[in-house]
Order: C-alpha cells, then structure tokens, then sequence
C-alpha cells in the first residue's frame, strides 16, 4: 500500500473525509501518525512546546488580573495617528 500526505482545505474537509469513509479498510486506512523526520518545520505551521506553554501561561496570566506586564492600546488613538503619518506623506491635511 502507498502513503500519502495531503493538506486539506479546511472548507472541503467534511467532503473529503466523507470519500474516504466509503472505502473499505482494506482499501484505504487514514494513518494518524506521520513521521515528521521526512519533513521541515517549514512543511508545518510549527510552534515549539516551549513557546506554546509560554503562551499559555501569559493567557492564564492575564485571565486572572495579573496586567501588570500587559500594555492596553486605544485604537482610536493608533488609527488617528496612522491617518496623520500617512496624510503627511501625501502633503494633505486633514
């Protein structure tokens, strides 16, 4: 038997997996594990486990209150200084 590795578009997922299903297992058997060596973090949209406990932990932190590493921006404010950078660089007033 020959293994493949697709990427599936979200949107036709369902219908995919429905096509498969209609074959018999011996046939066709979806296989759970890949083995990655074959591949590049670049064939993934890779995050280490590293940096994803660390983004977890920065989410639990500011779930619980703790902000005090946390900078809050008011976006009227960016979008009217984004306005002014760029109308200057046209010469228009606004």
């Amino acid at each position: 038997m020959q293994t493949i590795t697709l990427k599936i578009n979200d949107n036709i997922f369902d219908k995919f997996q429905w096509l498969l299903n209609h074959f018999s297992n011996n046939e066709i058997s979806i296989v759970n594990d890949i083995d990655t060596t074959k591949f590049s973090k670049n064939d993934f949209d890779y995050i280490s486990v590293e940096k994803l406990n660390q983004l977890k932990s920065i989410s639990s932190d500011y779930k619980d209150g703790n902000k005090d590493d946390f900078e809050e921006y008011n976006l009227w404010y960016i979008n009217w200084y984004l306005i002014r950078k760029l109308s200057s660089l046209f010469k228009k007033e606004i």
